[in-house]
């Protein structure tokens, strides 16, 4: 199969545990895209999250954030962007505080990264992951017109799937799904990776089916799904491995370099 475009998730997938890949890795995206072949990094991080990724390996790409609710090509210019109101976003962030969970909940416009404790250990961790800095504030800090690509609930790993089952009955207009056993991502409806590798796809004329896309959680088995050429990592859960056939090495063993290397073969 003729690969014209790969898309790639980072965290647990393009980046190993320590949040960075090899140099081998790099350069075999890099020549994936000097052959013609689009990459996309395709994340729920914000765009603040993936440029130093991006500057610190040399790789100029188009950019699919927050689960697919934003895309910027190279430049970094919007070509598409799905969030919610500021008043949809203020009745879940309500939700959540009535309902006591023990979390804390992030709020991103495209360019902004709200918290309402700076000092709070879980955003503090975040920040040194995604290496951005997040801005004291809560959604009444936002203006009227603010577009709300994602609320990111950083969890306790006991308490998870009770607070992702309560949002997902509470909220069902809303597209919510863990992305870790702490991380619950929260997007308008309709937002999904596979919906903006489609949106991509037709605007650059690439035939789907010569799509391969790389991941290794929950939040991207609708990318997986949607793609003629899916590939799991080794460091995913049995439950998604087992779904797809295409498997490549672990986030810590070059995993996604190893995908783009067999499918030439």
């Amino acid at each position: 199969m003729t690969i014209q475009a790969i898309f790639s998730d980072i965290d647990g997938t393009l980046l190993n545990d320590e949040h960075r890949m090899s140099i081998r890795q790099a350069n075999t995206i890099n020549a994936s895209i000097s052959q013609g072949i689009a990459f996309v990094l395709t994340t729920a991080r914000s765009p603040q999250g993936v440029y130093p990724i991006m500057n610190r390996y040399h790789i100029h790409c188009h950019m699919i954030a927050f689960n697919g609710a934003l895309m910027l090509d190279q430049e970094g210019h919007v070509l598409y962007e799905n969030g919610f109101t500021k008043e949809k976003a203020q009745e879940v962030c309500q939700f959540i505080e009535q309902q006591h969970f023990n979390l804390t909940y992030n709020i991103f416009t495209k360019d902004q990264w709200l918290v309402k404790d700076l000092s709070d250990e879980r955003v503090k961790r975040e920040e040194s992951i995604v290496e951005a800095q997040a801005q004291l504030g809560d959604v009444s800090d936002l203006k009227d017109d603010d577009m709300v690509d994602k609320i990111l609930c950083m969890c306790d790993p006991d308490d998870i799937l009770d607070i992702e089952n309560k949002l997902k009955d509470n909220f069902p207009e809303l597209q919510i799904a863990k992305s870790s056993n702490i991380l619950i991502e929260i997007n308008n409806g309709g937002v999904s990776k596979a919906t903006a590798i489609q949106t991509f796809c037709q605007s650059m004329h690439i035939d789907i089916n010569h799509v391969m896309a790389i991941g290794d959680n929950y939040n991207d088995l609708t990318m997986l799904e949607s793609v003629g050429y899916p590939v799991v990592m080794d460091n995913a859960p049995l439950a998604i491995k087992e779904q797809f056939r295409n498997h490549t090495s672990s986030n810590n063993d070059d995993g996604v370099a190893q995908a783009i290397l067999s499918s030439r073969q």
